[in-house]
């Protein structure tokens, strides 16, 4: 994420990005004495009031992160992780906003996300 500070850019890392990073330490590193799912935790609440601080403002944003959630949440090698430590990636979405945003705003994306992309993202997770 993109910010500027005394006119000078700096990059920062969203929530989404720390979450998605947590997840793949939870895989990779030795979780010995390690807070590593606690991190996530606490990353899923922030992603999820992060997307809802950028929903008036750039819901295209908020609609790109939900996918890379949700890619990341059907991934065979992070669904074992997520059920060792009763984790869910797609409790990041803010999905009542996103209905609540679309519904005021018809916001032709956010309309055809919540009729045709989520039911497909939703499901997909149902049945694994």
């Amino acid at each position: 994420m993109r910010q500027t500070l005394d006119d000078s850019a700096i990059l920062a890392l969203d929530p989404i990005s720390l979450a998605l990073t947590k997840l793949h330490a939870l895989r990779n590193f030795d979780q010995t004495d390690s807070l590593d799912a606690l991190h996530l935790k606490v990353c899923i609440a922030a992603a999820r009031g992060f997307l809802k601080e950028c929903l008036e403002s750039n819901p295209d944003l908020v609609l790109w992160h939900v996918e890379r959630l949700a890619k990341a949440a059907r991934q065979k090698r992070n669904l074992r992780v997520a059920s060792e430590h009763g984790l869910n990636l797609l409790e990041a979405i803010p999905l009542n906003e996103i209905q609540t945003a679309a519904e005021n705003t018809q916001n032709d994306n956010l309309l055809r996300f919540l009729e045709l992309r989520w039911p497909q993202i939703h499901g997909a997770n149902e049945s694994d």
